[in-house]
């Protein structure tokens, strides 16, 4: 099913960036805020489908440095606290008074975050792919024996760029290269960055996905994915560690579902199970499926859980 905008907003949220906001379904109905992953992805036209467009206001935006956002690739003045703004800035430019929100990955530890920060502005949360932001999730992807353990080749692969890097110093290599003069290197280095990141995204990968580019880009997302996301980890996500667990109890008024793939190597259950025991009146479902938002299960419990 295709569902196509009927308006489209350039909202400048400060003197450097402009962001992307899309509006589509029922300009009357139930507003419902996406936020995409990464931090570096975009959102894409299928994202609208998770949503009924004759109950909801389905309203999407592309994050700071993302998809149609400006300036593309941007990492200056991107931060988390800045996109929890950028979500109230959106919030009072589109005249909506509370959200329901859908987030998944880092859209799912952004939701938090705004909700965290604004819990009166928002009555609902669907997430899948739990990502908290803390430092022992972001080891588990650049370290060895982490995601290394069922994505060897893969791990080897985006390692041996930088002749085996990793942690901290793999990040930090990979940073200077993606940020420095040399367009052709960044933009090799964002490929490799993104394919080792891609390759874990599905249990069954998608056919139009080739050997050589393991994740579907909509206007080279490579390069502001592998930017954005090295600098967030590298930032520790600008969060204080267990900032969402910590201050889950702020939580306490807002309709929450946690969505979970068993098979999740990226994002892996033990942090889902961690946030729902923190927020005890949150529903955990835990279906048979890996990280991205289009795996079968994972697709149907959300729409489960906006649509009926």
């Amino acid at each position: 099913m295709y569902i196509a905008t009927y308006k489209t907003h350039m909202l400048e949220v400060s003197d450097l960036h402009t962001l992307y906001i899309e509006e589509s379904g029922n300009p009357q109905g139930i507003p419902a805020l996406f936020i995409h992953g990464g931090p570096g992805f975009a959102t894409k036209s299928s994202d609208r489908n998770f949503f009924d467009p004759e109950k909801y206001r389905i309203i999407l935006f592309d994050q700071r440095g993302c998809g149609k956002s400006l300036p593309f690739g941007e990492i200056t003045d991107n931060n988390t606290q800045a996109l929890v703004e950028d979500i109230e800035k959106i919030r009072q430019y589109l005249d909506v008074e509370k959200f329901v929100i859908l987030g998944g990955s880092w859209g799912s530890t952004l939701a938090l975050c705004y909700s965290i920060a604004f819990p009166d502005r928002v009555t609902k949360l669907v997430m899948r792919g739990i990502f908290l932001g803390t430092k022992e999730e972001i080891d588990l992807f650049i370290e060895p024996s982490g995601t290394e353990r069922y994505y060897p080749e893969q791990f080897e692969k985006m390692s041996q760029y930088f002749n085996g890097a990793t942690g901290q110093d793999l990040l930090n290599k990979y940073h200077k290269i993606l940020n420095g003069p040399d367009e052709k290197t960044a933009l090799e280095a964002a490929n490799i960055w993104a394919d080792y990141e891609g390759s874990m995204l599905k249990i069954f990968p998608s056919e139009k996905i080739t050997p050589t580019l393991t994740i579907e880009k909509e206007d080279n997302s490579a390069l502001p994915l592998a930017r954005l996301e090295i600098l967030y980890f590298l930032e520790n996500c600008f969060l204080e560690d267990n900032y969402i667990i910590n201050n889950a109890h702020i939580l306490k008024d807002i309709d929450i579902t946690i969505i979970q793939g068993r098979c999740d190597v990226v994002t892996p259950p033990l942090f889902a199970y961690r946030l729902h025991k923190a927020i005890k009146h949150s529903t955990l479902h835990m279906v048979i499926s890996a990280h991205s938002g289009s795996e079968p299960a994972t697709k149907v419990a959300i729409m489960d859980a906006l649509n009926n």
